[in-house]
């Protein structure tokens, strides 16, 4: 059975999208303005007036940007009437429009795109060649249609679809993207990829606690060491920031290693005790009914 967690801040969902040569990015909602989607498929001339026309435009336009802007007004727009599409949606020949309607799926409270993230998780990973523990799969992989993966894909683009598939599987209660969330979190040289893992990691930090020991992942310890030795503040801070979505015995561990680096100091403690006092303040709040 597939278990749904719906994210307070959803740090790494595919919220946005920018354009990177003539690929799709999606790009975490706490680092950028409301994106004008609704504009973007207007701009490819299709109506957006009603539902029937946002349907029209995801299946008529060419642009794969279009249909990844389409299907998230749809869904801003009617909800759970368009599980439908968003299904459908998740056969398309691009990733990042699979990967967008199954994100969009999740915040709707449906599970149904996990074994297309899955399919299309095992296709990236083997491509970058990054060895991942096989898990269980919903279905077999032989029920989809394997999409591929384009030949002009690098490893390292591979390695970035990985990490935005891990950010929706995480969501989905799914850890098998932890390597290459860590891998990113600890390594990557692009702060803003590496705040998108640390969100992947938090995601996964709040999630069975029992599974998560079973399978020998353990987001808090990384976070812990990420914060105790990261050299640049904005990680440190990217970090405590995303433990707002934690409660705060599970925070507790890398708040009080963010008050032991010595490379930012008080600035980084404050910042830990501000977040303590905050989820402190939230629990309070929740225990008494406001």
């Amino acid at each position: 059975m597939v278990v749904v967690r719906a994210s307070r801040n959803r740090l790494c969902a595919l919220s946005g999208a920018i354009l990177v040569g003539l690929t799709l990015v999606p790009v975490p909602a706490a680092y950028m303005a409301p994106f004008p989607y609704e504009g973007m498929v207007r701009a490819d001339g299709y109506p957006t007036e009603t539902a029937e026309q946002i349907v029209e435009a995801y299946q008529n336009a060419s642009s794969p940007f279009t249909r990844f802007c389409a299907l998230h007004v749809l869904a801003d727009r009617i909800g759970e009437e368009a599980i439908a599409t968003l299904r459908a949606a998740l056969d398309d020949a691009q990733m990042a429009v699979r990967i967008q309607a199954a994100d969009l799926l999740v915040s709707l409270g449906d599970g149904s795109g996990l074994p297309r993230l899955e399919r299309d998780f095992e296709l990236v990973t083997r491509k970058s060649g990054i060895c991942v523990e096989a898990e269980e799969t919903q279905e077999s992989p032989d029920v989809l249609p394997d999409r591929g993966v384009p030949e002009d894909w690098t490893e390292g683009y591979c390695r970035l679809k990985g990490l935005q598939i891990a950010a929706v599987l995480a969501r989905l209660g799914d850890y098998r993207g932890f390597d290459i969330a860590t891998d990113f979190a600890v390594h990557a040289e692009c702060l803003s990829f590496r705040k998108d893992a640390i969100g992947v990691l938090v995601e996964m930090a709040g999630g069975d606690e029992a599974e998560l020991a079973a399978k020998g992942i353990d987001p808090i310890s990384v976070l812990c060491t990420i914060v105790q030795s990261e050299t640049h503040r904005g990680v440190c801070e990217a970090v405590v920031h995303a433990l707002a979505r934690l409660d705060l015995a599970t925070a507790m561990p890398v708040l009080q290693a963010a008050c032991s680096n010595r490379q930012h100091g008080e600035a980084i403690r404050q910042l830990a005790q501000w977040q303590e006092r905050r989820l402190a303040l939230s629990e309070d709040g929740e225990r008494s009914g406001y």
